[in-house]
């Protein structure tokens, strides 16, 4: 709905939301210092992806609320349209690539670790297609492709913890939270 506000309520209004933007900015800042700390000192493939994953994550909601365009490339809105698909493209690639490896896939579920490769391979080929399909196509198809991505992860998961990975619980416990 359209709302007017007086300057005052306007300022008090943009103040709050930079302010809940950049506690959420920080807090992805956070996580991706503490992960690559572990990342450089453990050197475990899960954490990289992980990396990788929240790089992306913290990309698509730059590009999504404008800060992208704003701060990173103001002069390209080519890069604008862009940076959406790709960047979610990126983003379910991580999660994807996080979730293999993590729950060791190629060990606990053969078949379900050849399906997440395909799914990955599904946003490499859209992520490379974004740079010549049109905005209106390659952004919506991306973006209606996460939650099939979300569904799959969950399905792994429960396949594995039913197959008795114990981390398979915790990694449920933590995607829920974060998701």
């Amino acid at each position: 709905p359209l709302r007017l506000y007086s300057p005052v309520a306007f300022i008090e209004q943009s103040r709050d939301a930079q302010f809940a933007i950049g506690l959420y900015y920080g807090i992805l800042l956070a996580l991706f210092v503490y992960n690559l700390v572990l990342w450089l000192s453990l050197r475990d493939a899960s954490y990289f992806w992980y990396l990788f994953h929240i790089s992306a994550f913290g990309l698509v909601l730059m590009t999504l609320n404008g800060l992208g365009f704003e701060y990173l490339w103001p002069d390209s809105p080519w890069l604008a349209d862009l940076s959406v698909p790709l960047s979610i493209c990126l983003s379910q690639i991580g999660m994807q690539q996080f979730a293999r490896v993590f729950l060791r896939l190629p060990v606990v579920w053969p078949l379900g670790n050849r399906i997440s490769l395909g799914v990955i391979a599904f946003y490499v080929v859209l992520g490379v297609a974004s740079f010549w399909l049109p905005y209106r196509i390659a952004t919506p198809l991306a973006a209606a492709s996460v939650l099939v991505s979300i569904l799959w992860i969950l399905t792994t998961t429960l396949t594995a913890m039913r197959r008795g990975d114990r981390s398979a619980l915790l990694f449920l416990l933590a995607w829920g939270m974060f998701l």
